[in-house]
């Protein structure tokens, strides 16, 4: 827990954990009860009836979906009162978030995707399992034109495809816009193991810049705002 999270308390406005000043005690499950796919933004209602805010890019490996029970993580202090979560999961106990999912999609007319898995046995990722930061990926050009496609093609579409290579698994995750990307090891913080995977957050100003170093000349490619990733072409 950060000092921020500890010592600020949120400014009432008719929330009741912001009335009373309470922070919720973490984790504590929830459920989606809304989510604006244009905006990226929701509200999580918890089970004594605090509202939360929270963004996409506090969802951890899953599309958030109005109705879905998760659990959370982390919180911190809303900048308009009350509070926002920082990181929610997914409750491993719910056996509705695929129907609730799929109802979504067919109510907008998504077309359902295949969860999409690339093998590509001979990529080289380096990186520290169970922290991930920072990542290297080393591109060949056939590598490079995969992982171009799927930034644009995939994740330009908010879905989150993946990558398995030797040892490890790639996924590239939709961020929220405006938010920096980030990379990360949600299936394991502490420890590297067989299931071991790296998780790419990419907002959607950044797509076209990665996907361009992913297909682009041989060289290194770092970026300022991206200290994290580094992307080799050989």
């Amino acid at each position: 827990m950060n000092s921020l999270e500890e010592s600020a308390s949120p400014r009432a406005n008719g929330n009741p954990s912001a009335e009373a000043g309470a922070r919720p005690e973490l984790p504590c499950p929830a459920r989606i009860g809304s989510f604006d796919l244009q905006d990226e933004v929701g509200t999580l209602t918890l089970e004594d009836g605090t509202s939360l805010r929270f963004g996409r890019s506090a969802c951890r490996e899953f599309e958030p979906v109005a109705g879905a029970e998760v659990v959370v993580r982390s919180i911190g202090p809303h900048f308009r009162g009350g509070w926002r979560a920082l990181e929610v999961e997914l409750d491993p106990r719910s056996e509705t978030y695929d129907d609730l999912l799929a109802q979504r999609d067919a109510a907008l007319g998504i077309k359902a995707a295949p969860d999409q898995v690339e093998a590509l046995p001979d990529l080289r990722v380096e990186h520290t399992p169970g922290l991930c930061q920072p990542v290297t990926l080393y591109l060949g050009a056939a590598h490079g034109a995969v992982f171009a496609n799927l930034i644009r093609s995939r994740v330009g579409q908010k879905l989150g495809p993946r990558v398995q290579a030797a040892g490890v698994v790639v996924r590239l995750v939709p961020a929220m816009a405006g938010y920096e990307p980030w990379t990360a090891d949600p299936l394991d913080p502490f420890a590297g193991d067989v299931h071991d995977e790296v998780t790419i957050g990419i907002p959607p100003e950044r797509n076209e810049a990665l996907a361009a170093a992913c297909e682009g000349p041989q060289g290194t490619y770092t970026w300022p705002w991206f200290p994290e990733l580094k992307i080799v072409r050989y």
